[in-house]
């Protein structure tokens, strides 16, 4: 069975009322649920009271300007379609009402099939705005989400450019070596190494922004890693990159290994002595 077709909601705001019987009759032919209204006063009240896919507004009504309920619409929601259906030719209410926020105009007596294609279009660029609003607020949380994760983390977490630059890092970054919030953002991933690994670095990320690949990448690397005071300390690092049509970008995590080497270090002094005793 073929499933049913989406149900419409248009508010036909209009104070002549042949005109709103007859676009009535179209309109519910056409499977569209109408609403209608027929002065500024009541076209406020049924938008504030219902949703809607689409607004066909006259410009001339008995309490106001048309284009006050347009003005309005767009404060309230800037995506809703509103096509202007009038009897004036003047050009500030015609084609101006596009510069003011109006999807299109039509001139009475409006031909049927126009209404009903403009109508149509109307309603598919409503949609796809909605989509594309969902879709931004799914990638916002999505973005959210990430960024509280990547913030909670105990291991230090670091992104950098093609140039070796540091563009963000967690807060265990700042901590783990000893800098204030924020405050490694714009310098060179070297200061967060001892000067012995500046040349190694600087030509493996070099090999790196030629060849795209490098040993290192996707692999546990220790080694030392340098506090702001010149502190060095013992650090696990794995690397990983991708590439944007901007340029490569190149993230690592960072692990603080002191305290592990320190146990590894009691454990082998244990071993040690517990040989010496059964000797």
């Amino acid at each position: 069975m073929a499933a049913e077709a989406p149900s419409y909601t248009v508010l036909v705001v209009e104070d002549n009322p042949d005109i709103v019987v007859s676009l009535q009759d179209l309109l519910t032919h056409d499977g569209y649920i109408v609403h209608t209204a027929d002065s500024c006063a009541g076209a406020h009240a049924q938008l504030r009271a219902h949703c809607f896919n689409a607004v066909l507004l006259d410009v001339t009504l008995p309490d106001g300007d048309g284009l006050e309920v347009l003005a309005a619409i767009q404060q309230m929601d800037s995506h809703l379609p509103v096509i202007i259906v009038t009897a004036t030719t003047a050009t500030e209410k015609t084609v101006g009402s596009l510069t003011l926020g109006a999807f299109a105009y039509l001139t009475k007596p409006y031909h049927r099939e126009e209404l009903r294609q403009t109508l149509r279009r109307a309603i598919g660029v409503k949609e796809l705005a909605v989509k594309a609003q969902r879709a931004e607020h799914l990638l916002t949380e999505s973005e959210d989400r990430f960024r509280s994760l990547v913030e909670s983390a105990s291991d230090a977490i670091v992104v950098a450019d093609g140039k070796g630059i540091i563009l963000s890092h967690n807060r265990s970054t700042a901590m783990m070596f000893g800098y204030q919030p924020q405050g490694l953002i714009g310098r060179p991933l070297t200061v967060l190494m001892p000067s012995r690994y500046h040349c190694r670095h600087t030509a493996g990320l070099a090999r790196l922004e030629a060849t795209g690949s490098g040993q290192l990448i996707g692999s546990v690397i220790e080694l030392q890693g340098l506090k702001q005071d010149g502190t060095e300390f013992p650090i696990e690092l794995s690397l990983a990159t991708w590439k944007t049509e901007t340029g490569n970008f190149y993230s690592g995590i960072i692990r603080d290994s002191s305290q592990r080497k320190q146990t590894e270090r009691a454990l082998d002094e244990l071993r040690r002595r517990h040989s010496l005793i059964l000797t």
